[in-house]
């Protein structure tokens, strides 16, 4: 069996950000979740989930 790499800790700074993008995705998904259970057009569910992100 494969040795486990060792777990090494996240700068905190480096984890906020990394969560706050993780969050968006989810809100982003859950959008898109409820557009497919409402049969929405599909151009529209696929527009939505290729929008350009803000930077």
């Amino acid at each position: 069996m494969p040795k486990r790499a060792r777990a090494v800790p996240m700068a905190s700074q480096t984890k906020s950000v990394l969560l706050s993008r993780l969050r968006t995705i989810e809100g982003h998904v859950r959008g898109i979740l409820r557009m497919v259970e409402a049969d929405a057009y599909c151009p529209e569910v696929l527009w939505t989930s290729f929008k350009p992100r803000p930077n």
